[in-house]
């Protein structure tokens, strides 16, 4: 992969004049890193939102990227109904539900057009609580587990995945907005975090609150999923970053966010990932800046996005991920502990976790080299 494409992609997602000057590219390549990044229909979106087509007469690009714009538009109205009986159900048992990431954008409509963004699944908070009980409603419903369940979500921020058939995707309970098998959360589900849905359909549905949207959003992948660390490129959730940002511009308490980053001691982090996205999407906050460390952590990461799909990219992951498993502060985090004194035993602990989890287990090396 070649970050010249990677940056054409980006920026003509981000910079509409700039569509109407694509001479010269490999949309082969375009469309290669925007179906591996699950953006192909916000490529294509904004490629027919300024008339790319009129001037283009590539047909066989233009039926390609149109049809799998139709088919994901078909799918997220489908999610949409999917997510109305979810709702329906378990308020009428006055369980609340806190929506989160993709199906949340959708119900608040975030994005221009409903077929904008791709989701795998549906991601809902229920308060501990209550979050057996709405379970077993939505099996009683059809719903079943699409994996053997074997205790692994038994301390995880969320059950085990369930779906029904006929239905879209797969649906993902939530005890925590986010915390892995750490029980610390860091998004709680309160008045200050979340408000109601305006969406008629979703009036007494949760979502989160403009700032908080977007401190999960950058806590998903930097933290959780270890990407500021592995200096991995996530360029679908950094392109839902932006969006957000854009759209909430005034509405977003930048000071918290700052402070909610520095709780969590993820300062570098932040300022990488905010570089990241003005770099790529032309985004300029209160707290991006720039300096030696942000153009660094910039230059790795474009280097890590090339090796993709060479021998030596699929090796390189393996080092850091292996470090940054036993990082102090992450078996911190997974285990709620806090003194330093403790740190060997839980290496030891986690150590006898991955061998159970990855080496002694049915197809482990690639779960391990693959797992986010």
């Amino acid at each position: 992969m070649k970050k010249e494409d990677l940056f054409t992609l980006a920026h003509s997602l981000s910079h509409d004049k700039l569509i109407n000057h694509l001479e010269d590219v490999n949309f082969l390549n375009l469309v290669e890193i925007a179906n591996r990044e699950f953006l192909t229909s916000a490529f294509f979106y904004q490629l027919q939102k300024n008339n790319f087509f009129i001037e283009n007469k590539d047909e066989e690009l233009f039926l390609y990227l149109n049809e799998i714009f139709k088919l994901n538009t078909i799918r997220n109205t489908q999610i949409v109904e999917q997510l109305k009986e979810i709702v329906s159900l378990l308020n009428s048992k006055n369980i609340e539900c806190l929506l989160l990431k993709g199906c949340a954008s959708l119900v608040d409509e975030d994005y221009e057009h409903i077929g904008i963004r791709f989701l795998s699944d549906i991601d809902i908070l229920v308060r501990p609580e209550r979050i057996n009980e709405a379970y077993s409603l939505l099996m009683q419903i059809g719903y079943y587990k699409t994996k053997e369940d074997i205790g692994f979500y038994d301390s995880h921020h969320h059950l085990c995945p369930i779906a029904k058939e006929n239905m879209p995707v797969v649906v993902e309970l939530h005890s925590r907005v986010i915390g892995e098998k750490s029980t610390i959360e860091h998004i709680p589900f309160s008045e200050e975090t979340s408000s109601k849905s305006h969406n008629l359909d979703f009036l007494n549905t949760w979502v989160l609150n403009p700032t908080y949207k977007l401190y999960h959003t950058f806590l998903h992948t930097e933290y959780i999923d270890n990407n500021y660390n592995l200096k991995r490129l996530d360029l679908r959730h950094i392109y839902d970053f932006t969006v957000l940002a854009k759209k909430y511009n005034d509405k977003i308490d930048w000071n918290k966010l700052h402070q909610l980053v520095k709780s969590l001691k993820l300062q570098d982090n932040f300022q990488a990932y905010l570089y990241m996205c003005k770099e790529l999407f032309n985004l300029i906050t209160p707290l991006t800046i720039e300096n030696e460390k942000v153009h660094s952590d910039y230059k790795m990461v474009l280097k890590s996005f090339e090796l993709q799909g060479t021998i030596h990219g699929e090796l390189y992951p393996l080092l850091p991920k292996l470090k940054s498993f036993y990082k102090k502060q992450r078996l911190k985090r997974i285990y709620h502990y806090e003194k330093d004194a403790y740190y060997p035993y839980y290496v030891l602990k986690h150590f006898i976790y991955q061998l159970k989890t990855y080496i002694f287990c049915k197809d482990c090396l690639k779960k391990f080299a693959s797992e986010k």
